[in-house]
């Protein structure tokens, strides 16, 4: 398990796209990070600074207080997942497992009995003798696990490798990954457009957008605390219904929000902690906004669609 800073992490290429944007991002020893954005929010170019694909414009990458910036990719100990990560054809199962503790020449006795075990762990020991062409697709991305988790990387970096999988084959491999993530704590960071995915695997959820990094939480308080308006819709599947509010008190001495011919009271229970923010904002008449879901979720921003 390792620990990964990026400090003020920026990239600009000679195009000059800023992609990524003095991004600030703590993943804790044996965490499960998501990178949530949509396309261009600089969630690949990040995980390809860390990996030593890509060159930084500005700021720093540590891995266990560690800067790693001027090392080369293969001296990171990191493994990366992309949606083409491959099998050598001509190797077996065990082969193709074996491959990185071979390269580091490691004890022959020791390396049969590091891929056995960490073959059964992930299921796929029956298929050791076998080669890569006879698999299913599922049963492929478990020995590209295997073989990853069996050198005992620093980090696991993901971007978006399931992409390519029917709906049913993507569940399966997202569950069996949370479950080795949960056996082995490897430290993980993942990078995916998809709500869903980033809930199912996530400890830690960070939201990117154009470059930025805008809310770094766990994903429970994400969730029901997003910083803003378009984080909040973007939870939500971008289907919040957003109203111009103004904020007073009703005849019972409770908040209440006005649009639309319409009044939400807002409730201790609800906005727990914020009550003194709608108190000044009922106090001063200033503008605010109202998002609510189909189920029932309510969320208050400010006129900036900030969080209150």
């Amino acid at each position: 398990m390792s620990k990964l800073q990026l400090t003020a992490l920026t990239k600009k290429y000679d195009s000059g796209v800023l992609a990524v944007d003095g991004v600030n991002l703590s993943v804790q020893e044996g965490a499960f990070c998501v990178l949530l954005g949509q396309e261009k929010s600089g969630k690949t170019s990040i995980l390809r600074m860390i990996a030593g694909l890509e060159s930084i414009t500005d700021g720093d990458i540590l891995l266990d207080n560690e800067s790693i910036i001027k090392k080369q990719s293969k001296d990171r100990n990191i493994a990366m997942f992309f949606q083409a990560n491959t099998l050598q054809q001509n190797l077996t199962i065990f082969e193709n497992i074996a491959y990185g503790l071979k390269l580091r020449k490691e004890n022959e006795e020791k390396i049969q009995k590091k891929v056995e075990k960490i073959a059964t762990i992930v299921g796929v020991k029956h298929l050791l003798c076998r080669r890569p062409k006879s698999l299913t697709a599922i049963e492929r991305l478990k020995v590209v696990l295997a073989r990853a988790i069996v050198r005992e990387p620093k980090l696991f970096l993901f971007d978006e490798p399931f992409a390519h999988l029917t709906a049913t084959q993507k569940e399966e491999i997202l569950n069996i990954l949370v479950a080795l993530q949960l056996r082995f704590h490897f430290t993980a960071v993942y990078a995916t457009d998809c709500v869903r995915d980033a809930f199912l695997l996530a400890t830690h959820i960070a939201v990117l957008q154009d470059g930025k990094l805008l809310q770094q939480e766990e994903a429970i308080t994400l969730f029901e605390n997003p910083a803003s308006f378009y984080i909040a819709d973007y939870l939500y599947n971008f289907n919040l219904d957003l109203h111009a509010c103004t904020i007073t008190k009703n005849e019972e001495n409770k908040y209440i929000a006005k649009y639309d011919n319409m009044q939400i009271v807002l409730s201790e229970q609800i906005f727990t902690n914020k009550m003194d923010t709608i108190a000044k904002l009922a106090a001063t008449n200033q503008q605010a906004y109202i998002a609510k879901s189909k189920n029932g979720a309510i969320f208050l921003f400010d006129e900036n669609k900030i969080a209150i």
